[in-house]
């Protein structure tokens, strides 16, 4: 079953817009629209933006649908569903196909997109960049769980013109280890960079990944979204590898 996702073209006023391209890739039981956008703006991501859809939909006691998500998951690692999981990062590959072959304006809405994803939408993005590593520009992750991370299929590896990786804590989530992620990613030969902390300190509310600081956001006076858009700035524009798919 194909993905529903809602398409926003760039803004068009002095220039603005001329950026890199987007998809936003929702948390279990969904990010507001205008969160996910209002952080993809703030961070610089000012191209064409395609938010998609999750349509896996359960609670998590998972009797009955309570909200969308991407794949089964239960509390605890064993209530986490692989092959649900799979389908997800196929399905979200199908849907940067369909999207990079439906022009808007001068530009196709997912020219070799950032995709950015949150908790669920985090792995599933992951698994989209290593599964189709030509048709992403680089990935965002917001609160991976490694524990997550680990279900992807074995098959799914970095390659020559894999996507870079940015790992974000952002101190909401606190099973959300960035150390941990990352280094599940090298088991697969992805090298990730990484922001923030498992918890925020405290005695301040951490900026969350919707606009608020980590610890380490905090210290250098960097937030998340200042921190996805130095990520982007660096590595948007990368080349694609010889016989890699536009």
């Amino acid at each position: 079953m194909k993905l529903a996702y809602l398409t926003l073209e760039a803004p068009r006023s002095d220039g603005y817009g001329s950026g890199p391209s987007a998809v936003l890739v929702h948390g279990e039981g969904g990010v507001p629209v205008e969160d996910m956008v209002g952080f993809a703006r703030s961070a610089g991501l000012d191209g064409p933006i395609v938010v998609a859809f999750g349509n896996y939909a359960t609670t998590p006691s998972g009797m009955e649908v309570g909200g969308l998500c991407w794949y089964r998951s239960l509390p605890g690692d064993a209530g986490t569903d692989p092959l649900t999981l799979t389908r997800a990062v196929v399905q979200l590959t199908d849907l940067l196909a369909d999207v990079a072959d439906t022009p808007t304006g001068s530009r196709t809405p997912a020219d070799r997109p950032v995709l950015v994803g949150w908790r669920q939408g985090a792995t599933v993005a992951i698994g989209a960049g290593l599964l189709a590593p030509g048709s992403v520009g680089a990935v965002v992750a917001i609160n991976v769980l490694s524990s997550h991370l680990a279900l992807l299929p074995k098959s799914l590896v970095a390659s020559a013109d894999g996507p870079p990786v940015l790992v974000v804590a952002d101190g909401e989530v606190e099973d959300a280890d960035p150390a941990t992620a990352r280094a599940e990613l090298e088991r697969r030969g992805v090298s990730a960079s990484v922001f923030g902390d498992r918890q925020a300190g405290s005695g301040a509310r951490p900026q969350t990944a919707d606009g608020g600081g980590t610890r380490a956001g905090r210290e250098n006076g960097e937030g998340p979204a200042d921190a996805v858009g130095d990520f982007v700035r660096r590595v948007a524009h990368r080349p694609v590898a010889e016989g890699s798919p536009p």
